[in-house]
């Protein structure tokens, strides 16, 4: 691929020894994207290559979160619920709070993409702190909010989580008039409708 750094190429085919010793000798290649957006945090943390992810946040606070079609660093890691992927997500977190509220192509944000996955630990990281959980009210382009979503997928805790936090989000709707409710009756998922 053009404009691949060394460190790409050793993140995309998994050589984490020689990603490491690339970012000890120079941090400046964490910074850089390749052709198509992507940020060497961005490989690391999509392939769960959190250590190696973490030792970029130590060497380069400010590193690019960018990734593919608006696809993130914050929302690769969110995917996954290590406790370093978790550890991870605080850093990230900590150093670009505003990246929470970042949507992707389809207007997919971080807690859409944990809400996905049943991550729980993300979830409750993604609506703590100064944004104060307001990425819950966020409607991708089929207006499908993070709690229709963990509604499509079965995740209760999510749910609930989402639910306690922000109340009123239960009436939110997508483009066709559906609540959360709606959403998991279609999907069959019987415990979340109890």
């Amino acid at each position: 691929m053009e404009k691949e750094t060394a460190l790409h190429v050793a993140l995309r085919y998994g050589y984490q020894r020689v990603a490491h010793l690339l970012i000890e000798v120079n941090p400046e290649l964490t910074c850089l994207t390749n052709m198509v957006n992507e940020s060497p945090l961005f490989l690391a943390t999509s392939k769960d290559y959190m250590q190696t992810a973490n030792m970029i946040l130590e060497y380069c606070p400010e590193s690019s979160f960018q990734g593919v079609n608006g696809v993130t660093a914050l929302h690769a890691v969110v995917t996954h619920k290590s406790e370093l992927a978790i550890k991870t997500l605080e850093s990230m977190i900590l150093e670009n709070g505003d990246a929470i509220k970042e949507a992707d192509a389809i207007g997919w944000t971080p807690l859409h993409y944990a809400a996905l996955k049943g991550n729980l630990e993300a979830t409750e990281l993604l609506l703590l702190g100064k944004h104060d959980g307001s990425a819950s009210y966020m409607l991708d382009k089929s207006g499908m909010s993070a709690l229709h979503v963990a509604a499509l997928a079965g995740h209760e805790e999510v749910m609930e989580k989402l639910i306690r936090r922000h109340p009123d989000i239960c009436d939110l709707v997508n483009h066709k008039g559906q609540t959360a409710l709606h959403i998991a009756v279609l999907a069959g998922q019987e415990t979340v409708v109890e």
